[in-house]
Protein backbone atom coordinates (compact mmCIF):
# COMPACT_ATOMS: atom_id res chain seq x y z
CA UNK A 1 0.00 0.00 0.00
CA UNK A 2 2.94 2.37 0.22
CA UNK A 3 3.75 2.30 -3.27
CA UNK A 4 0.09 3.31 -4.08
CA UNK A 5 0.25 6.43 -1.66
CA UNK A 6 3.27 7.88 -2.43
CA UNK A 7 1.83 7.71 -6.15
CA UNK A 8 -1.26 10.38 -5.26
CA UNK A 9 -0.61 13.65 -5.95
CA UNK A 10 -1.82 16.78 -4.57
CA UNK A 11 -5.87 16.88 -4.83
CA UNK A 12 -6.34 13.17 -5.25
CA UNK A 13 -8.84 11.72 -3.33
CA UNK A 14 -9.05 8.14 -1.14
CA UNK A 15 -12.46 6.56 -0.86
CA UNK A 16 -11.93 3.77 1.54
CA UNK A 17 -9.13 3.64 3.73
CA UNK A 18 -8.40 1.27 6.74
CA UNK A 19 -5.39 0.38 9.36
CA UNK A 20 -3.44 -0.57 10.68
CA UNK A 21 -4.42 -3.90 11.07
CA UNK A 22 -1.18 -5.58 12.64
CA UNK A 23 -1.63 -7.92 15.87
CA UNK A 24 -2.51 -6.02 18.99
CA UNK A 25 -0.20 -6.28 21.59
CA UNK A 26 -1.25 -9.02 24.55
CA UNK A 27 -2.05 -7.32 27.98
CA UNK A 28 -2.30 -9.55 31.10
CA UNK A 29 -0.63 -9.55 34.44
CA UNK A 30 2.62 -11.19 33.80
CA UNK A 31 4.38 -9.78 36.76
CA UNK A 32 7.60 -7.71 36.09
CA UNK A 33 7.87 -6.56 32.56
CA UNK A 34 10.47 -4.42 30.20
CA UNK A 35 9.28 -1.75 28.17
CA UNK A 36 12.07 -0.61 25.64
CA UNK A 37 11.29 2.54 22.94
CA UNK A 38 13.95 4.99 20.99
CA UNK A 39 13.53 8.22 19.80
CA UNK A 40 10.32 8.34 17.74
CA UNK A 41 9.37 4.94 19.39
CA UNK A 42 9.31 5.75 22.75
CA UNK A 43 5.80 7.63 21.87
CA UNK A 44 4.25 3.91 20.59
CA UNK A 45 5.24 2.33 23.83
CA UNK A 46 3.75 4.98 25.70
CA UNK A 47 -0.21 3.95 25.39
CA UNK A 48 1.33 -0.28 25.67
CA UNK A 49 3.82 0.94 29.10
CA UNK A 50 0.10 2.73 30.82
CA UNK A 51 -2.04 -0.58 29.99
CA UNK A 52 0.41 -2.92 31.19
CA UNK A 53 0.83 -0.81 34.60
CA UNK A 54 -3.21 -0.75 34.86
CA UNK A 55 -2.99 -4.93 34.43
CA UNK A 56 -0.74 -4.66 37.46
CA UNK A 57 2.36 -5.40 36.14
CA UNK A 58 5.43 -3.63 37.59
CA UNK A 59 6.86 -2.26 34.51
CA UNK A 60 10.71 -1.18 33.94
CA UNK A 61 10.65 1.00 31.15
CA UNK A 62 13.74 2.02 29.21
CA UNK A 63 13.89 5.02 26.82
CA UNK A 64 17.11 6.42 24.53
CA UNK A 65 18.04 8.72 21.70
CA UNK A 66 21.12 10.05 19.77
CA UNK A 67 21.57 12.54 22.58
CA UNK A 68 19.82 13.84 25.64
CA UNK A 69 17.98 16.85 23.91
CA UNK A 70 15.93 14.48 21.71
CA UNK A 71 14.39 12.45 24.06
CA UNK A 72 10.73 12.75 24.10
CA UNK A 73 7.95 11.71 26.93
CA UNK A 74 10.16 11.10 29.34
CA UNK A 75 8.00 12.33 32.60
CA UNK A 76 5.22 10.49 30.90
CA UNK A 77 6.97 7.79 30.35
CA UNK A 78 7.79 7.86 34.16
CA UNK A 79 4.11 8.18 35.37
CA UNK A 80 3.27 5.42 33.21
CA UNK A 81 5.93 3.25 34.56
CA UNK A 82 4.53 4.05 38.29
CA UNK A 83 8.60 6.09 38.54
CA UNK A 84 7.21 9.97 39.36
Amino acid sequence: ISEELSALEEGDTLFSFIGPLGKKTEIENYGKVITVGGGTGIACIHPITCALKEAGNEVISIIGARNKDLIIMEKEIKKASGRT
